[in-house]
This record gives structure tokens, C-alpha cells and sequence, in this order.
């Protein structure tokens, strides 16, 4: 399933073990937005680390995307696209 990934942090610590974290597990959109296909397993791990890097404050927001609505997804501006990435359109 892919997921999108977005967080506000307190502390560039935070923001660097995030980063770690989530471009091992996918590819950045924006600045603190990613996008990841994960298996159960790995989102559930994923979680238990998002929540030590969080503990100390800022937040994740995670949305679950469906196969449709990547289809529908649009991007508009400078930025790479992967190509194994099915549905984004940019403009």
C-alpha cells in the first residue's frame, strides 16, 4: 500500500532521523513529504519509530493511498518524478 508521509518537527535532530528513517523507505516529495509503498510489516515498524523520534514533540500525519487515487494524483512544479511511480502527472 502506498502512504503518504508528511511531519512537522520540533528540532533539526528530529528532521535528520526522520529523513533517515522515511528515504529508506521511499522517495521525498517535498520537504517534509514522502511518499512510500510499504508491506504491513514495514508500515507497523515504521510506526514504532516515527513514535521514539516524535516523543519529544512535533507531529506525522500518514494518509494510506489507494491504487486509484494515485491515479488521480497531479503534481505542478520542479521536481523528480520516479518512474516506477504510477499516477503522478506533471504539469
Amino acid at each position: 500500500m502506498k502512504y503518504l508521509i508528511m511531519y512537522d518537527l520540533q528540532n533539526n535532530r528530529q528532521s535528520r532521523a526522520i529523513n533517515k528513517l522515511l528515504g529508506s523507505l521511499g522517495n521525498r516529495v517535498q520537504n517534509s513529504v514522502y511518499e512510500c509503498d510499504l508491506r504491513f510489516r514495514e508500515y507497523d515498524d515504521m510506526l514504532v519509530e516515527l513514535q521514539k523520534i516524535v516523543a519529544e514533540g512535533g507531529n506525522v500525519r500518514i494518509y494510506a493511498l489507494c491504487r486509484e487515487c494515485m491515479k488521480k494524483g497531479v503534481g505542478v512544479g520542479d521536481f523528480y518524478v520516479n518512474p516506477a511511480n504510477d499516477g503522478c502527472v506533471v504539469i
